[in-house]
């Protein structure tokens, strides 16, 4: 056979399509069969563009399939989030008012059986407010965050400050080491801080929990222009393979009654939520790495932690806020310890009558109260009494904008269950605030 003439040759947006004719032997088209020619030129143009529109419309509807899938689980999570952290709260509100006397107890003396005993319904208690602390650190990353610029090789080196890392008592008890190593100055992507700050720490806790005793674990971030990277490697059991695919599942733990079953599912929805993407390697008794990949972005506070530093403050008249009853006499009798000078109360409405009573030093107050919030409160305090600093107590964890508490005037967060060690330092900390 051969090829007498190409009929049609058409360009689109994307293909490129022709047809031709072949003969047996040559031929001498007449108009009428270039005009039929023409006509089937124009069919087929036509039904390649068809086919070519059912391939794209095939492709979308797929791609809308699974976004509607991903946003009905971050639906879901989210909704499971709001429960969830209720109940965190009102069992943070428990703790901290059990906790809170316990220590009043144990510092007021006693014999050695009694200061035994204390001793260790404390860490019970201590235990479950951890606990309740995972719960928060999970449902709190399901929830929708504006990202912003957040350099994660920062987060890296502070993960070194044995100050930092939740995993340094655990390490320091087992005798592992943990090694850390940034190739890098900086490595900026967009995210929430405070999300992968946690995620970041619950993995180096979860690879200092399943390594060997005096053995290392590594911590390395590199990358380059287009990603950043981060591993982590334990030398221990390893993980068997049939299990290898449910460690990032919540509740799912290798560690028997030692664990929840929440670190690293904290981990991975967390970098799912950031776009990037994590990866396990694991050899049984030899190594376990976790790799975390993110996108890297181009790089174009008020509110101050509890700090370290001290300061010499009595005599202080503060206003504490709580709908607790527990809470409130609890941080009374702290605060009344060290010769500071209470007012409590049970509401927002109640506080601000004794705010245009009198002038306080300072107020401590709840976030989630019913009627008026602390934040509410907070800002109308701020407003009548801009230099006095205000402190917020609250059992909802790391859910709080920084930006919304420092425009109502909120200097410094603590977190329930507190400790008599950590309202001290509060106040030391606000003291500082306002000279």
């Amino acid at each position: 056979s051969r090829v007498s003439r190409v009929i049609c040759a058409s360009p689109d947006s994307d293909h490129l399509y022709a047809f031709g004719i072949w003969t047996y032997k040559p031929i001498r088209p007449t108009p009428v069969d270039y005009e039929l020619l023409s006509l089937f030129g124009l069919i087929f143009q036509s039904l390649f563009n068809d086919m070519v529109l059912v391939k794209k419309l095939r492709a979308t509807n797929k791609l809308l399939a699974e976004t509607s899938a991903k946003m009905a689980n971050v639906e879901s999570l989210a909704a499971m989030a709001d429960m969830t952290s209720g109940v965190a709260h009102e069992f943070n509100n428990i703790f901290g008012a059990a906790i809170g006397r316990i220590q009043l107890m144990r510092a007021k003396g006693g014999d050695d059986k009694l200061q035994s005993d204390l001793g260790k319904i404390e860490k019970q208690l201590l235990e479950g407010a951890q606990t309740v602390k995972r719960i928060q650190q999970f449902t709190s990353s399901a929830k929708y965050k504006k990202p912003e610029m957040v350099d994660v090789a920062e987060i890296v080196r502070n993960c070194a400050d044995p100050t930092v890392g939740s995993f340094v008592k655990l390490a320091e008890s087992r005798n592992v080491t943990v090694e850390v190593s940034v190739g890098m100055g900086e490595a900026f992507i967009m995210g929430n801080q405070a999300d992968l700050a946690t995620a970041i720490d619950q993995l180096i806790l979860n690879a200092v929990e399943n390594a060997t005793q005096e053995s290392t674990v590594q911590v390395t971030l590199s990358g380059d222009e287009r990603q950043i990277k981060l591993t982590v490697t334990d030398k221990g059991p390893g993980i068997p393979v049939a299990n290898q695919k449910k460690v990032f599942y919540p509740f799912f733990s290798t560690k028997g009654t030692r664990g929840a079953g929440l670190g690293l599912a904290i981990v991975h929805g967390t970098v799912v939520r950031h776009d990037g993407r994590i990866s396990l390697q694991s050899e049984e008794g030899k190594v376990t790495t976790i790799h975390l990949a993110f996108r890297r972005a181009e790089h174009t506070g008020d509110i101050s932690e509890i700090s370290k530093r001290t300061k010499k403050a009595h005599n202080l008249s503060i206003l504490i806020v709580d709908d607790d009853e527990q809470i409130r006499e609890v941080l009374s009798d702290m605060l009344s310890v060290d010769g500071h000078k209470t007012t409590i109360c049970g509401d927002g409405p109640s506080a601000l009558k004794e705010l245009s009573g009198r002038s306080f030093d300072m107020m401590i107050t709840d976030l989630g109260m019913p009627g008026m919030t602390g934040l509410e409160l907070s800002g109308r305090a701020h407003k009548q009494f801009p230099k006095m600093p205000i402190a917020m107590i609250t059992g909802w964890g790391n859910q709080l904008n920084q930006e919304e508490l420092s425009a109502h005037g909120v200097k410094a967060i603590l977190p329930k269950p507190f400790h008599l060690k950590d309202i001290k330092s509060l106040v030391q900390e606000m003291a500082l605030a306002a000279s």
